[in-house]
């Protein structure tokens, strides 16, 4: 959005939020330019009703004998004592409303992101144990891209009496699902209470955290049980100076409380499957008993959110290591398009940046993983660069336009510690920790690809992932 799609807006008198009549996108907009903020206070200004005031007239000169002398009356002693406390509070009162305002509203916009306090869950579709089907006719699509990020829907037609697919660029394939182990879950799995490290109330300094950030393949208009897509840890410790990162591939065999042995995206499965709103939890304590280490708080975000938070920051800019081609990436629909991302720095919209973070097939899952850290990291970046973490009045636009895209049990003041804490973070200083192949063996249990590594690797993992040093 630029300047004059936002202030024809304002002059509209649409206000930056998520709530009906509002834009988020102003919002952002505005939290990044103090020359609309300035515009849209001089609106306020000129809105505002008059107040009384004298006018000003022109008086004809007249002998000083004539001109009626006011008299001179010195205000009594008490009375200028009784003054001096009502001004004061007019000033205490008038700061109060300058600076509550905001805070209070970006308060609200936290606790909107934040997920049911009780169960510290997360709002899926309907829970039903259906397989997803085989699409029986595929739309033909074709995906916004820049010239250096491209990305082409493959067209397809398939009828119920022919059994060929007439199609462009490639040959459509109608997609299987891979042989997996599927972890039995016993009757009612429960997930325990982790213990967690309670952060600290203040917002210039927060304590440590650890936050498990959680992908879903979550698709739209599907009532189906959702796996976890990316699973990425968050430890930040501003006063330790830690910031660091560690992606766990969706591959891993581990032991799932309560659900027996399986791969870990199974994990938010078995939860969902147990008690809606289940899913994060027992994610949560299944990579928190692997590792040995407690985890504070959970991040849940789908496809649709994903994309939304993207776009709502105004886009991310990624440095491509190297040229990326997938003529078979997989789309939610079930059907296949081409990816193509050439190498350098690229600045992508939300649809591109989730076909960044998801690719796989150019090289591996392994890559796959260091690139949604490429993507978090990017987007950390531009808030910072924008200064949307600067003070509070940027911050309570922020909330507002970021609200409603993620679910997660922080509490509005550990987030607001969150995003404080990386006001100015140097990306160069993250630790970016993957587990791959050089941790972990490859193997085939139950006919499936699995990775497993023993306990006391993993535990190693986890110390030094709290420390933010390599392993």
């Amino acid at each position: 959005m630029d300047c004059n799609e936002a202030r024809r807006l304002m002059a509209a008198g649409v206000s930056p939020g998520t709530r009906p009549g509002q834009r988020p996108e102003l919002g952002f907009h505005l939290a990044g330019c103090a020359a609309c903020r300035a515009f849209r206070e001089q609106l306020v200004t000129v809105a505002a009703p008059p107040t009384a005031k004298a006018a000003r007239v022109a008086v004809m000169a007249a002998p000083p004998e004539l001109v009626p002398q006011p008299e001179v009356r010195v205000a009594p002693r008490s009375r200028v004592v009784w003054l001096l406390p009502v001004v004061v509070l007019l000033i205490v009162l008038a700061l109060g409303w300058y600076w509550g305002v905001p805070l209070v509203r970006a308060w609200s916009n936290l606790q909107m992101m934040s997920a049911d306090g009780q169960g510290g869950g997360v709002t899926l579709p309907a829970r039903t144990t259906r397989v997803r089907p085989t699409p029986q006719g595929l739309v033909a699509a074709r995906l916004r891209a820049t010239p250096s990020a491209t990305v082409t829907r493959v067209v397809a037609t398939t009828t119920a009496t022919s059994t060929s697919a007439a199609m462009t660029r490639t040959t459509l394939t109608t997609p299987t699902a891979s042989p997996s182990a599927t972890p039995t879950a016993i009757a009612s799995p429960t997930a325990t209470v982790t213990p967690t490290i309670q952060p600290s109330p203040t917002i210039a300094v927060p304590a440590g955290m650890t936050v498990l950030l959680m992908g879903i393949d979550a698709r739209p208009n599907e009532g189906m049980l959702a796996r976890t897509d990316s699973m990425i840890l968050v430890r930040l410790d501003p006063q330790q100076h830690v910031v660091a990162l560690m992606s766990l591939p969706r591959d891993l065999w581990v032991s799932i409380p309560g659900g027996g042995e399986g791969k870990i995206n199974a994990a938010f499965y078995l939860g969902e499957a147990a008690r809606a709103g289940g899913g994060p939890a027992l994610a949560r304590q299944t990579v928190s008993t692997l590792l040995g280490i407690p985890i504070t708080n959970h991040v849940v975000v789908d496809f649709r959110g994903f994309r939304g938070l993207i776009d709502i920051i105004g886009g991310i800019t990624v440095d491509v290591p190297s040229e990326l081609y997938d003529p078979q990436f997989p789309t939610e629909d079930y059907g296949y398009m081409t990816a193509h991302f050439m190498r350098g720095p690229q600045h992508m919209n939300g649809d591109q940046a989730l076909i960044y973070s998801r690719v796989r097939h150019p090289d591996s899952d392994f890559q796959r993983m260091r690139r949604q850290q490429q993507v978090l990291v990017a987007v950390g970046e531009a808030l910072r660069q924008q200064g949307a973490l600067t003070t509070l009045h940027h911050a309570d636009e922020l909330t507002a336009a970021l609200a409603g895209y993620v679910h997660t049990d922080l509490a509005p003041e550990a987030a607001a510690s969150m995003l404080w804490s990386l006001r100015d973070t140097n990306p160069q200083q993250i630790q970016h920790i993957a587990v791959d192949t050089a941790y972990l063996t490859q193997t085939n249990i139950g006919g499936a690809y699995a990775l497993v590594g023993s306990s006391d690797l993993f535990h190693h993992l986890g110390a030094a992932f709290l420390q933010g040093r390599q392993p």
